[in-house]
């Protein structure tokens, strides 16, 4: 078991930053997402991928008819451009998003 938590943190540290942008809602505010950010995690140093504390996060309505959201992945490449975050290992992020209605 130690085997695999020492991959996931190598893992985790070398994806580096990851933002959490809403799919349904564009926004104009962010220079290289079309998406509204809801979030940035990153690593802390137990190799767990967080928000930082305190940090104020985009409000987005929430509606009667449809309370379910799509949430998309972004990681950095080289270029510093962001593109989806797919780890080829058959790891996946998991986890609660807390938010106030």
């Amino acid at each position: 078991m130690d085997n695999v938590e020492a991959l996931a943190k190598v893992l985790v540290y070398d994806t580096g930053m990851v933002v959490v942008s809403l799919d349904q809602q564009a926004s104009k505010q962010t220079y290289q997402f079309t998406n509204t950010v809801m979030a940035i995690m990153e690593s802390d140093n137990a190799g767990i991928m967080t928000t930082k504390p305190g940090a104020v996060y985009t409000r987005v309505p929430v509606s009667s008819f449809n309370s379910t959201f799509e949430f998309v992945l972004s990681k950095f490449n080289e270029a510093n451009e962001p593109i989806p975050l797919g780890w080829k290992v058959a790891a996946y992020v998991r986890g609660v998003l807390i938010g106030k209605v």
